[in-house]
């Protein structure tokens, strides 16, 4: 059953593969930022999205490209949504 006005599917990601790691970082935070309850997470570094955490965000890290998941994974959700509120 699928509640009005909610959705279940990932919030898609505009990532290039050649885009610049900031840049990168930037969308990543900003995607991160509509998972319902992903601030609970903040501790957790983005590669343990592979197996564990809501599964949008783990939906969302899988469509990050090969080269900037490797760049940002060691980076904890919590310091990737700080650099989003910091604009950096």
């Amino acid at each position: 059953m699928t509640v009005p006005g909610s959705s279940t599917s990932p919030p898609s990601l505009e990532i290039s593969p050649s885009m610049p790691l900031d840049e990168a970082a930037t969308v990543v935070s900003a995607t991160l930022g509509r998972v319902p309850g992903i601030r609970r997470y903040a501790e957790m570094r983005l590669e343990e999205l592979a197996n564990r955490g809501p599964r949008m965000a783990r939906a969302m890290w899988q469509g990050v490209p090969p080269r900037l998941r490797a760049e940002l994974g060691s980076e904890t959700i919590g310091s990737v949504l700080a650099r989003g509120r910091r604009g950096e």
